[in-house]
């Protein structure tokens, strides 16, 4: 498929990371993958309101020491109320510096307008009040509901593999899944569109010794629905 969009910004292609990229509590090698040309990376910090992701603090340190812009995206969870989700998430990054960001993870199943729009609208407000601006990730299906419900979307990771071209008005694009030098697993490829409340720096530098961390402590709390790589392409949403 093949659509109108627009280029991708030379040099800035990034990640996002969760537990998958930690298979048996493997570390990532932030160093190989700024030098693979990665430059930025997108952590999981929280779902629902019981889960924290114990890579965290560790992927987000070790993406900065290597160079990386880093940024931090809560799994949303349907039945779980939209103050208590942001509370979690907000109190997760207290203290971090993110370039690139919060983000609202959006793949639940279908739902009511009027439910759609309580809840989007709660999280929304309730991240923001903490961070600003909030972005949202979501497929092509969600995506297109959303706009036709009118709620605010300040910032669009749209993840949409299936296009040939990031689509215009976009912040960043989702566009593949493959092996980084580093990560143990695959990892979902991200291209940045837009620069709008973003200082990139003409060049990012290069660690001059590798950045370790060391591993996880094992989580307490169990994660579900989370797959190897989002996948949300043609109109379906899995969780992730």
């Amino acid at each position: 498929m093949t659509v109108a969009g627009s280029d991708p910004i030379p040099g800035h292609w990034g990640i996002d990371v969760a537990t998958w990229q930690h298979p048996s509590d493997e570390p990532i090698d932030w160093a190989e993958v700024r030098q693979e040309g990665a430059s930025f990376a997108i952590v999981k910090a929280t779902q629902g309101d019981n889960y924290t992701n114990p890579w965290l603090k560790r992927d987000l340190a070790g993406a900065r020491a290597a160079g990386l812009l880093v940024g931090a995206y809560h799994f949303y969870e349907l039945g779980v109320a939209p103050e208590v989700q942001s509370a979690r998430f907000t109190e997760s990054i207290i203290g971090e510096i993110l370039p690139l960001g919060a983000w609202l993870d959006w793949e639940v199943a279908d739902m009511p307008d009027w439910e759609v729009t309580t809840n989007y609208n709660g999280m929304i407000t309730g991240i923001g009040e903490a961070r600003r601006p909030v972005g949202l990730y979501t497929g092509q299906w969600w995506h297109t509901r959303l706009v036709d419900l009118k709620v605010p979307i300040q910032r669009l990771w749209l993840a949409a593999p299936s296009l040939d071209v990031a689509p215009e008005g976009v912040f960043m694009w989702q566009c593949k899944a493959q092996s980084v030098r580093g990560i143990a697993d695959l990892v979902d490829i991200d291209q940045l569109i837009s620069t709008r409340g973003v200082n990139l720096p003409s060049a990012l530098p290069s660690p001059s010794t590798p950045v370790v961390v060391a591993p996880a402590d094992p989580p307490t709390e169990t994660e579900v629905n989370e797959p190897p790589a989002h996948d949300l392409a043609g109109g379906g949403v899995v969780p992730g």
